[in-house]
């Protein structure tokens, strides 16, 4: 089993990104503090939560799983065969928890399920020859097995996934061996079959970055590099009544690897929010107008992820500056 990164800037630990002006309206932020702890800040306001979690190697990217019913957020930490599912409710000072997870996978994914209270992930098992969509417990840390995948699946980029709860659905980005291009994979956990068999959409042409699905519309978009122009810019995936990939504005010819699993919706701005880099330039924010396509730089911060909170709290904890 393999997991790709390439295109996708797979970065373990925390990422420097660019000097932050308003219009973030709901979305938030997994960043250090002074001494290096892991909170939760508030990337309109700069307020940062009273909460926070010492973790010596960070957050595992692309793990962000944001419960904001709780103003809480789970994420996962530690290496293959010691990962540990950590919890942190931002919006009032509390303990932190975290509960170990199964030695049996590699969690590479994670997002939360608030319809069936439930973390889901997609992982694999240590040997690295299987995948699992598993749901994991949040308040036990009890790992099921939902659905194996397939095995003809045998390569996916890493954290190039969205899980939509109301459908029940969850989309990778993958190929099989015997292809050179890549394919939107649709895994539908209603369904019977087990092992799990995906719907393959062909994005031939396309070198698909990062993936995003719309939390009240449950459309689906995403960053794509164009291999006939080499632009990357933001796309809708169209799925009625013929599978398209609709490109929205003109995207950047120089833009741009972009931070696994950081793509957050801004509901309030209609935006997708990321973490990306151009070429050698230092990491940056940017803002995709999902009416447009047009892409907003942002200012410089420091995170680990991003993720939504529609009913965002009022942090009493502000930076100064702007800066930790």
């Amino acid at each position: 089993m393999k997991i790709q990164s390439r295109h996708a800037c797979r970065l373990a630990g925390l990422l420097l990104i660019a000097a932050l002006p308003s219009a973030y309206a709901d979305v938030m932020s997994l960043a250090p503090g002074a001494s290096g702890e892991l909170l939760v800040r508030n990337l309109q306001t700069q307020g940062m939560s009273q909460s926070s979690i010492a973790t010596p190697n960070g957050a595992n990217t692309g793990t962000l799983a944001a419960r904001d019913a709780l103003d809480r957020l789970y994420f996962i930490t530690g290496s293959t065969g010691m990962q540990t599912l950590q919890s942190l409710t931002y919006a009032v000072a509390s303990a932190p928890a975290g509960l170990a997870l199964s030695t049996n996978y590699r969690v590479t994914y994670a997002a939360f399920d608030a319809q069936r209270t439930r973390v889901v992930t997609l992982g694999f098992d240590i040997p690295l020859t299987s995948a699992f969509i598993n749901a994991i417990n949040p308040s036990t840390a009890a790992t099921t097995i939902l659905k194996p995948v397939n095995p003809v699946w045998d390569s996916y980029r890493a954290g190039v996934i969205a899980y939509l709860a109301a459908p029940n659905q969850l989309y990778a980005v993958g190929r099989t061996g015997q292809v050179s291009e890549d394919s939107l994979l649709r895994f539908d956990l209603n369904s019977a079959a087990s092992p799990l068999t995906p719907v393959e959409f062909n994005l031939a042409g396309e070198v698909v970055l990062a993936l995003a699905a719309h939390p009240t519309t449950g459309v689906l978009y995403g960053l794509s590099t164009s291999l006939s122009s080499s632009i990357t810019r933001l796309v809708r995936f169209d799925f009625s009544p013929g599978f398209a990939v609709v490109a929205l504005g003109v995207g950047d010819v120089d833009c741009c690897s972009v931070l696994v699993g950081s793509p957050a919706i801004d509901v309030a701005t209609n935006s997708l929010y990321a973490v990306t880099r151009k070429n050698n330039d230092p990491a940056r924010l940017r803002r995709f107008n999902l009416s447009t396509g047009v892409i907003t730089e942002r200012g410089t911060t420091v995170t680990a992820g991003l993720f939504a909170d529609p009913t965002p709290p009022l942090f009493d904890r502000i930076f100064a500056n702007g800066f930790d």
